[in-house]
């Protein structure tokens, strides 16, 4: 289903304000760089999917148990901060996006493939 205006409104408004609480406010074991990149709401705004994306690669896993276990004070976190401008502050779920990987794959295959088709020409 296609995402309307509303919905990507609210998905802006949370990753701005959620990267900004994940930056400040919440510390993470290891310290790892931590980006929020995509943030996709439910219709009716009450639920939200949030994708991160975690550097080093190592710590991807750790680093995404630690944000889930921690869900609850990252959720009054964005509330507070939130207080204003949103009616309901959304259950938020936590969710790798590993977009990078699938990049990084999918250029060391080309890279693989470049050398047999420059013999050919």
């Amino acid at each position: 289903m296609k995402e309307s205006n509303r919905q990507k409104k609210f998905g802006k408004l949370i990753q701005k304000e959620l990267s900004e609480v994940l930056q400040r406010d919440v510390q993470l074991e290891g310290s790892p760089m931590l980006t929020v990149t995509v943030v996709r709401g439910t219709p009716d705004l009450k639920e939200a999917r949030i994708y991160i994306s975690v550097f080093p690669d190592e710590k991807c896993a750790a680093t995404l148990k630690e944000i889930q276990d921690r869900s609850r004070e990252i959720r009054h976190l964005l509330g507070n901060r939130m207080r204003q401008q949103l009616r309901y502050v959304p259950e938020i779920q936590f969710f790798l996006d590993d977009t990078l990987n699938e990049v990084a794959h999918m250029d060391r295959l080309f890279a693989r493939m470049a050398p047999a088709t420059g013999e050919e020409e």
